[in-house]
């Protein structure tokens, strides 16, 4: 299937499989975008064809254990890859709500932390940040009162010419990015914390720091970040987006610290076997045309990818960690 053009001036053509077409449908700009860019900025051919191949030949098949269905399919597992951040965005809230649920009388707090703009690339910007970061957690102050904790970067882009939230017209391309955070925390003292950010970068105050109203949230806040798509806003832009495509392409997108570095989900055993059922387009086709058995699977693969958190019973003296 024919792909919408992108923002770019010479956009190329390029077809994708139909089950690529379900793999990436909402967000089919950001799909076009990097096939065309890649090429230009990437000299690996063999990551531009991971791309190009991400989700061909899918298909249906039944696990022999359990009955169930799921998916097989190619995967680039890029970080510019939309479907794949969706894939790492359900991973990491899986990961981080298994964490919370082993700490049900934990106290949590949003952190956002960040930078005075600075005319650098964007990758020392990137180095910087979490290095004042980790300097930050050296500090007394949160060794005190800090433990374990979750973060994530998101980077924003401003064009030369657009205006600051204080009226100022930039005069040239800005990169600012942020770290988010999730600390277990039970008090904390937010004006230390913005000196002691000051002291470590010297020029920077924009802290941001919020109470958690719900255990869920800790999960929703990191997962929102890390499968945030990029601004497009440089996406003609060749130089721009050559250089976020290269600051990001090697570096880790989830960033635990304390005691969450060292928890992990439990391994999942190895699959028996498994059965082929029928390519995924098949399935889509008849699913549409009104195949009840065929909307039925789709449905149980759709709930396979989503995490289930486990309530527990509403009781009166019940715990109730996640609202």
């Amino acid at each position: 299937m024919l792909l919408p053009p992108s923002t770019l001036e010479t956009p190329s053509v390029h077809y994708d499989r139909p089950e690529q077409t379900i793999r990436f449908q909402t967000c089919e700009e950001e799909r076009q975008l990097w096939l065309d860019l890649l090429p230009q900025i990437e000299a690996d051919l063999s990551r531009i064809d991971r791309y190009r191949s991400c989700g061909a030949y899918a298909e249906v098949r039944t696990d022999d254990a359990t009955g169930l269905p799921y998916l097989s399919a190619n995967t680039c597992k890029l970080r510019i890859c939309p479907a794949c951040r969706r894939n790492l965005q359900r991973r990491t809230a899986a990961r981080v709500m298994d964490y919370v649920r082993q700490q049900p009388d934990a106290q949590w707090q949003m952190h956002t932390y960040t930078l005075r703009h600075a005319d650098m690339p964007l990758g020392q910007q990137l180095d910087r940040l979490v290095q004042c970061f980790r300097r930050l957690r050296h500090r007394k102050i949160w060794r005190d009162r800090c433990g374990a904790g979750y973060g994530v970067i998101e980077i924003t882009y401003h064009p030369a010419g657009s205006y600051s939230p204080s009226g100022r017209q930039r005069t040239t391309d800005e990169w600012h990015p942020h770290l988010h955070c999730v600390v277990q925390v039970s008090w904390l003292d937010w004006s230390a914390l913005h000196r002691a950010w000051r002291e470590i970068t010297t020029d920077s105050t924009q802290i941001d720091c919020r109470h958690v109203r719900s255990m869920t949230d800790v999960a929703r806040y990191i997962a929102k970040y890390i499968g945030k798509p990029p601004t497009l806003r440089f996406g003609s832009n060749l130089d721009r987006a050559t250089e976020y495509y290269h600051a990001i392409a090697h570096r880790r997108l989830l960033m635990p610290f304390g005691p969450a570095s060292r928890h992990t989900l439990p391994k999942v055993e190895d699959r028996p076997g498994s059965t082929y059922m029928c390519k995924l387009t098949d399935l889509w086709t008849a699913a549409l045309g009104g195949c009840w058995p065929a909307q039925c699977t789709i449905a149980r693969l759709a709930l396979a990818m989503c995490p289930q958190p486990k309530r527990p019973p509403r009781t009166a003296d019940a715990l109730l960690p996640f609202g």
